[in-house]
């Protein structure tokens, strides 16, 4: 199924899905929340694809568990939470706003989630041409800044070099991310190969 991405269009996307759910009632996976919604993911669009990769990984772990990083399922495969929260998740995401102003008071209210970098990033652009903003001035980047997780925020800063523009602003908060989990599941898997090794010592050998 084609989803652009476009505001405004998620409310017609999901609605085309249930009249597909509903010719397809007697079909089990549309009675499975976690292959439904997994059906779900096969949506295309440029800027639905990091979305969609990304709650693609969170229902697998949900409920198959990641089992190399020791990681336990949480949910059931029959679990309709699984459903309503990749829903809602998209309509928050994607919804369409009121005007400018509704666009420039959610750009102000926009905070990130912890491990959750790339669904900020694509709500703050999503914003932008609502609210008129220009990718790169001045006010925009400092709006992307204040989003932020502090942590993250703090590393960023960190950067040499420095971020610039808004475009190399989200490379470095995707990067700097990714290279935290990264490094947290290193860590692990050296503390478990290592025979215990002292966790900060590991964490010295990453720093550097």
């Amino acid at each position: 199924m084609i989803f652009t991405g476009e505001r405004g269009t998620v409310k017609l996307f999901l609605q085309t899905f249930n009249y597909f759910r509903n010719a397809n009632h007697h079909n089990n996976v549309m009675h499975n929340p976690f292959e439904r919604s997994n059906l779900l993911m096969y949506m295309k669009g440029p800027k639905v694809q990091q979305w969609a990769t990304r709650k693609g990984e969170e229902l697998t772990i949900a409920v198959l568990g990641d089992p190399a990083n020791n990681v336990a399922p949480t949910n059931n495969a029959d679990d309709e939470q699984l459903w309503n929260h990749l829903t809602l998740d998209l309509r928050t995401a994607y919804s369409e706003y009121h005007g400018a102003e509704g666009a420039y008071r959610a750009i102000k209210n926009l905070r990130q989630k912890v491990g959750y970098a790339d669904n900020y990033i694509i709500q703050f652009e999503n914003l932008l041409s609502k609210a008129g903003w220009g990718h790169d001035q001045h006010g925009t980047i400092a709006a992307f800044k204040k989003g932020l997780f502090e942590p993250l925020l703090m590393q960023c800063i960190k950067r040499q070099p420095k971020p610039i523009t808004l475009t190399e602003w989200m490379d470095v908060v995707r990067d700097k991310e990714q290279s935290f989990y990264q490094m947290k599941f290193d860590l692990a898997e050296a503390k478990r190969h290592r025979g215990g090794r002292c966790l900060e010592d590991l964490a010295q050998d990453a720093s550097k």
